[in-house]
């Protein structure tokens, strides 16, 4: 009895000992999954935190736009002002697009006095009226993936402060803290942003309002090409 007794502080040492082991592994497994860090998983993938965020590069990244008139088709290009991708497990979380209104460029009519006139009237009240909605903005708010490098897009689009639902198909993806994206025909109906042209004269005017509302097509064409890095 009494060696028993005489061993219990070297059994007691024994096991405080393997409790402190378990402990310590215990902590280490918590700071390593707990970090904020990538992990490497091999060469060329990683393992991200949710919620990685992306910043839109502006000279790389571009919008174009197209619309069909009676008199042939007009394009041209919609400046970003800034923008971001989140990422969550190497798919788009959300986005936002910030673009520029008052640098419409058109690019289907030469420079010269034509053109500037053309982007005077877009920045007008019965178009884009930029004076007052200086910005529009295209926002991801949801995606779901259909093939490889594919994902249908829902969000929305505000134009003159009007925000309506969107739905679009992306090509794309992420690689080691770079984003490229690609969508093509976004189409929007341009009625619902009230984008037309009015006005407020006689008769002659009027019947001239009917004639330009005539002679565009009520949706215009979307174009995107994103790049954007990690920040």
């Amino acid at each position: 009895m009494k060696g028993r007794l005489l061993r219990l502080p070297f059994v007691l040492y024994q096991i405080m000992k393997k409790v402190n082991y378990l402990v310590l592994v215990s902590l280490i497994a918590i700071l390593l999954f707990s970090t904020g860090a990538k992990i490497e998983k091999s060469k060329n993938t990683y393992f991200t935190i949710a919620g990685d965020k992306y910043k839109v590069d502006l000279k790389n990244s571009k919008i174009s736009w197209n619309i069909k008139t009676s008199r042939g088709a007009n394009n041209g290009e919609l400046r970003i002002k800034s923008g971001n991708v989140v990422e969550e497990k190497n798919r788009v979380k959300s986005a936002e697009i910030l673009m520029d209104m008052t640098a419409i460029v058109i690019r289907s009519i030469p420079p010269g006095i034509v053109n500037m006139k053309a982007v005077t009237i877009l920045n007008t009240e019965s178009f884009f009226d930029v004076g007052k909605f200086p910005t529009a903005m295209i926002e991801i708010t949801k995606t779901t993936p259909k093939q490889s490098n594919t994902f249908e897009v829902n969000g929305f689009l505000t134009i003159k402060g009007r925000r309506q639902p969107i739905r679009f198909t992306m090509e794309g993806g992420f690689s080691d803290g770079h984003f490229e994206g690609t969508t093509k025909n976004i189409v929007v109906n341009r009625t619902l942003y009230d984008i037309r042209y009015t006005t407020n004269g006689d008769a002659a005017e009027k019947e001239l309002e009917t004639r330009v509302e005539d002679a565009i097509d009520d949706s215009f064409i979307i174009d995107v090409f994103l790049v954007a890095d990690k920040e």
